[in-house]
């Protein structure tokens, strides 16, 4: 009540005063007659107080609600008690059953009961005052109303009476109604009251009935109650039933809406598998996405041109259309985007993929002919197709439309191992294959579709109908020029679901290719080599080149290049404080840039790469730590783009991998091949490199000259200074002999304290000079660090071919010469001074 505004709460009041004041005076001034009656009426009221019979529903009114007239049967015990014992009876009975009705079958609020209880009462009161007043012939207090007859005046005061009480009843309702909900009371009194007053004079009818058989034949109409308890009873049971019968219907209507509701669902669901499948065939193929919308565009509006308009055919059209390439799940992404023509055997694999796709899409129980269209599309007209050789109107119909559709969006796109051909041209390809690999009908009816410059139009421009919004397949912009050669920021906004996987699958081809070619070799220099040549083929590139991290001089250095600039960039250097690959090497993050030049040591290398306009890089990790990188160049300008340095940063980490096993390969191989005390070759190297050493001698007659190296009186350091002091001579010997000889040269140690050096191309006095300079070096150390005055080394010296033409002849003829050149030693005094050229080498 307390939302209720002060206007209705006035209302309410004024009400509840009229009533009141109706209900003091029929007790206190009234003597309703019919003492004996009375009490069944009151009795009659509060049992039939709240019970309404249903009649057939009134036209649906404002806003769609069904209208259904309702006969009162409390109201026509109230008209009754009016027309039989007066207006003080009535609103005694009216009042009892109106209080009957607050508590059952709902308890009503209070202002509302005391509402409906006051406005009936004073209601009723004026209804009858009007009825007594027409009637004419009443008892002086009102208590008789002599209703011996229909006469016509007692017939208009009954009317009078029945009118008043339904407009004064259901008016004071739609008004307080009309208060709540802010309609004008008039209006609320048309739309739910007005068309039922027929009903309403029908039981003011009966109840007059009643009133007249109860003043003729009163004992009759006593009898008469318990026939109308049993009637009314009966209605219940009749009632009781029929809303049992309508709820099983609202149930079984429930039902059938929620299995139509489901059905939708499921068909959905399929639609949505549907374009699942249709995504993962676009994840598998680059080029399927627009080719499956086209597709299915086209192959819908050919059906319709030649009469097929059957909802279940078209939807399995779409959905056939969509899902014809889905057995290419089936087929290795290397043969899918092969850039080439296919061999026998991938040409078999390509085939069975209408087999594949039948096979896959078989436990789905489509209410479309999908699957025999999804097998047979690449069945030819005159039974030369595949995979079942069918002919004629044996291919079915969807299939032989697909098959048109399907090639010349084939031929009008681009393929990895071909350009597009124009519209014209793929048009007239489908014109000359007609009757052989394509339904003439079918043809005729597409060529029709294609002279139409607006229905072309309208297939462009919605082929992005039915699948996933994506972007441009080079996936995303380049950067602008204020970032280029900085480190890649996250992604401003996500890339789609299609790009993502189709992303995914490019980078797995990729990897697959790098991975399958570089497992092929450990070779170091074979490494870089087949990985410049992938990158090429995969990413694409003007120039590449392979940067490491110098172990001795610490700077980057080209160790492999390829492309236009292969010379200019082998064996380049770069500072470590600029450009694009430097900066990538210390922050191991992957960068896109523009200042391909930028960064290298020779000045002379920003002319050399003038033409380079852009460049991406990629970091090496080994071991953990950034060693390098790879970069690629390119002349146009922004060429590169996020996903392209995805893919690349992509294989960079794998070929990481492969780089270390190759380089731990070499690794390994040098120590296999190296003294470990002195870091010199070994003897099993030693071997190896003379015999090839000799044979490239041999074949291209530049001299080869072996020195033989024994260290005099080493015996004496080890006894008297111990081994650890014999090692560190040795490894110091080692070094003087690395002194004197060429880079090119090979210096191993043959044994404990003898060792050889190889001389390639270097002559037989260059040999010479180099031992006579390194005995006096070493005669020098030994002077130096107070060793025995024995100590010093002798040499000798082999030439090929005229001393030996195989290793061991040459080292034996070596060794032999060294002895003579012991014994000469041992027979002479060398002079104890060092000559200044020694001497200079020593402070060194």
């Amino acid at each position: 009540m307390r939302q209720l505004s002060w206007i209705a709460k006035a209302y309410l009041g004024f009400w509840y005063a009229a009533g009141a004041i109706t209900l003091g005076y029929v007790v206190l001034q009234q003597r309703p007659g019919g003492k004996a009656e009375l009490p069944l009426l009151l009795a009659a009221s509060g049992y039939f107080c709240s019970r309404k019979i249903r009649l057939a529903p009134f036209p649906r009114g404002a806003g769609g609600k069904e209208r259904v007239a309702q006969l009162s049967i409390g109201s026509m015990v109230t008209l009754a008690t009016l027309f039989m014992l007066g207006p003080g009876a009535a609103v005694i009975v009216d009042a009892f059953g109106t209080l009957c009705e607050s508590f059952y079958p709902a308890r009503k609020r209070w202002y509302v009961a005391a509402f409906n209880i006051s406005s009936l009462a004073a209601i009723t009161f004026v209804a009858g005052k009007l009825y007594v007043a027409m009637h004419g012939n009443v008892g002086p207090d009102w208590s008789k109303v002599a209703l011996t007859s229909l006469s016509g005046l007692n017939a208009w005061a009954m009317l009078a009476a029945v009118l008043t009480y339904f407009v004064l009843n259901t008016f004071s309702v739609a008004f307080i109604v009309g208060l709540a909900n802010g309609r004008g009371a008039l209006a609320t009194w048309l739309e739910n009251s007005s068309w039922s007053l027929s009903i309403f004079v029908a039981a003011g009818s009966l109840a007059a009935g009643f009133a007249l058989l109860y003043q003729q034949y009163r004992p009759l109409s006593v009898l008469l109650l318990p026939i109308v308890v049993v009637v009314l009873k009966a209605y219940d049971f009749y009632e009781a039933r029929l809303e049992e019968q309508a709820e099983r219907q609202r149930e079984s209507e429930s039902h059938i809406a929620e299995l139509e509701g489901r059905r939708k669902e499921l068909q959905d669901l399929l639609t949505s598998a549907v374009e699942c499948f249709a995504t993962a065939i676009d994840a598998k193929d680059r080029y399927a996405r627009p080719h499956l919308n086209r597709v299915r565009s086209y192959a819908v509006a050919i059906a319709k041109k030649l009469g097929y308009t059957d909802e279940a055919f078209l939807e399995g059209l779409r959905h056939a259309a969509a899902l014809h390439d889905i057995g290419k799940l089936g087929v290795p992404e290397t043969v899918l985007n092969k850039a080439g023509p296919f061999n026998a055997e991938e040409r078999i694999r390509m085939n069975r993929h209408t087999i594949i796709g039948a096979e896959i899409l078989a436990p789905i129980n489509f209410p479309w002919p999908v699957i025999p269209i999804v097998r047979s599309h690449h069945e030819w007209w005159n039974g030369q197709g595949y995979p079942d050789g069918l002919a004629g109107e044996e291919i079915p119909l969807g299939a032989r439309i697909l098959t048109v559709v399907d090639v010349f969006d084939a031929l009008s796109s681009d393929r990895p191992y071909r350009t597009a051909l124009s519209r014209e041209e793929a048009a007239a390809f489908i014109r000359s294959r007609a009757g052989t690999q394509f339904d003439p009908r079918v043809v005729d009816a597409f060529m029709e579709l294609l002279s139409d410059p607006a229905f072309v139009h309208q297939v462009e421009s919605e082929q992005d109908r039915y699948s996933l919004h994506v972007d441009s397949t080079t996936g995303g912009e380049p950067l602008s020029p204020g970032t280029e050669g900085h480190p890649l920021p996250p992604a401003d906004r996500r890339s789609s679901v299609l790009e993502s996987i189709r992303q995914a699958n490019q980078e797995m081809i990729a990897l697959y290719e790098v991975a399958q070619s570089m497992g092929s070799t450990l070779n170091l220099d074979a490494t870089y080599r087949i990985l410049l040549g992938k990158v090429e083929k995969t990413l694409g590139f003007t120039s590449a080149a392979i940067y490491m991290v110098d172990d001795r001089s610490h700077n980057l250095t080209a160790v492999a290049s390829a492309g236009t600039h292969q010379l200019a960039l082998a064996g380049a250097t770069l500072r470590t404080d600029a450009g694009p690959v430097s900066q990538c090497v210390r922050s191991g993050q992957p960068a896109l840039g523009a200042r391909a030049t930028e960064g290298f040591r020779d000045p002379s290398m920003a002319v050399q790469l003038q033409d380079l306009q852009s460049v991406m890089v990629a970091p090496v990790v080994l071991g953990g730590q950034v060693q390098g990188a790879i970069a690629l160049y390119h002349v146009q300008s922004g060429f590169y783009t996020e996903d392209h340095l995805q893919v690349l940063t992509m294989v960079a980490n794998h070929a990481s991998m492969v780089i270390q096993n190759a380089k731990q390969y070499e690794y390994t191989r040098e120590l296999a091949m190296a003294d470990p005390l002195t870091g010199l070759a070994n003897p099993r190297r030693l071997f190896s490199q003379l015999e090839q050493e000799i044979a490239q001698a041999a074949a291209n007659g530049k001299p080869l000259n072996v020195l033989f190296i024994d260290v005099d009186g080493f015996k004496s350091v080890n006894d008297t200074c111990g081994h650890s002091r014999g090692d560190e001579v040795l490894r110091d010997i080692a070094a003087i002999i690395r002194s004197h000889v060429r880079e090119t040269d090979l210096v191993a140690r043959y044994a404990g304290d003898e060792f050889v050096v190889v001389f390639c191309g270097a002559s037989h006095a260059r040999a010479r000079d180099a031992a006579n300079h390194i005995q006096l070096d070493v005669r020098a150390y030994s002077q130096l660090h107070g060793l025995d005055h024995s100590f010093g080394v002798s040499f000798g010296i082999a030439s090929f071919p005229d001393d030996g033409s195989d290793v061991r002849s040459l080292i034996e003829v070596a060794d032999n010469r060294m002895y003579a050149n012991k014994y000469d030693r041992k027979s002479l005094r060398l002079p104890d001074a060092v000559p200044e050229p020694t001497q200079r080498i020593l402070l060194d």
